[in-house]
């Protein structure tokens, strides 16, 4: 059996978006449709790479992205989907990430 090796090249860099999120990999529908980032502002350090912290879109950023409900909910729905039929999500897990998208407050 291939065992993927889980670390990078010594000072290798992530691909990242606009938002500072890494693309690739598996895109579950908080990365894919975000409403926010993990931040880990500490420079490199076995304790310091622990610690990061939450930051919420603003409601501009958030309206911007997703101007009504249903186009939030929309691509969460199609995001989750796809990694159900890819194999990365349970139907019960992805019943309960729709429906926690339905009943955000994004977009409306």
């Amino acid at each position: 059996m291939d065992v993927l090796s889980t670390t990078g090249p010594r000072g290798a860099t992530l691909a990242r978006d606009s938002f500072g999120i890494a693309t690739g990999g598996i895109r579950l529908a908080a990365v894919a449709v975000p409403t926010a980032v993990n931040a880990s502002p500490n420079s490199p350090g076995f304790f310091c790479s622990i610690f990061g912290n939450y930051e919420p879109f603003s409601p501009a950023v958030l309206d911007a992205l997703y101007p009504t409900h249903g186009s939030y909910v929309s691509k969460v729905n199609h995001v989750t989907d796809q990694n159900v039929r890819d194999g990365y999500l349970l139907p019960a897990d992805a019943k309960t990430i729709k429906r926690e998208a339905a009943h955000s407050r994004i977009g409306k």
